[in-house]
Parts: C-alpha cells; sequence; structure tokens
C-alpha cells in the first residue's frame, strides 16, 4: 500500500519479536520489518488471513518489552509482491496499552526525525 493512502507513517525497522497465536499453536520467531502505530510487517511463516496472535518485542532503545495483540490482514503468501524476497505477514495492531502505545510513539517519532 502507498505510503500516502496509510494513516500512519511507518519506518524500517529489524526487531526481534515473539509470535503466539491465539489457537493454542506453537510460539515463533520473526523479525519485524517496518512498523507504524497501526501494524506491523514480521518477516516470518505466512500465515492466514485474520489469524489472531500475541506479539511481545523490545525497541531497540527500549528498557522493557511491548506486548500486544493484532491479526494477519495481509501475507507473502497471497501478495507475495508487497514484500519482495521476504516471506512474512501484515499486522493490524490491535489492542496495545497506553503506556507500550505511548513508547512505540516515542520510536516511531524519533525515527522519522532522523529521516
Amino acid at each position: 500500500m502507498d505510503d500516502k493512502k496509510r494513516q500512519h507513517p511507518r519506518i524500517d525497522s529489524d526487531i526481534h519479536v515473539t509470535v503466539r497465536l491465539a489457537d493454542g499453536g506453537p510460539t515463533n520467531a520473526g523479525r519485524i520489518r517496518n512498523l507504524s502505530l497501526g501494524g506491523v510487517f514480521i518477516e516470518m511463516e505466512p500465515l492466514a488471513f485474520g489469524a489472531t496472535m500475541q506479539l511481545v518485542f523490545t525497541l531497540p532503545d527500549g528498557a522493557r518489552p511491548l506486548t500486544c495483540t493484532g491479526y494477519v490482514v495481509w501475507s507473502t503468501k497471497v501478495e507475495p509482491k508487497r514484500a519482495a524476497g521476504m516471506d512474512g505477514n501484515g499486522i493490524r495492531l490491535t489492542d496495545i496499552s497506553v503506556s507500550d502505545m505511548r513508547l512505540l510513539s516515542d520510536y516511531v517519532s524519533k525515527h522519522l526525525g532522523d529521516a
């Protein structure tokens, strides 16, 4: 999707994330390759549309892990051109605490200022 259509600015990243599927599936590890206040792209095995999950990750300049929930809005299994050369999932964030959202917002704002 064109960044001009996005509600939230997106920045590139390389952040380790632990993904626990809500259906009781195994816990997976992946890499957050870009993020915004509304969602992330996680490089990992593509999942089914709508799959819900818990994400746990620590921002590179963060002192503690952030925890949130989200669901798959697209995957490279269906739309491979959206992340050329990578397998993964676009995740919409749906439940994140105010304090974690503040940390994420500060991180994104700081890195947008560096651009």
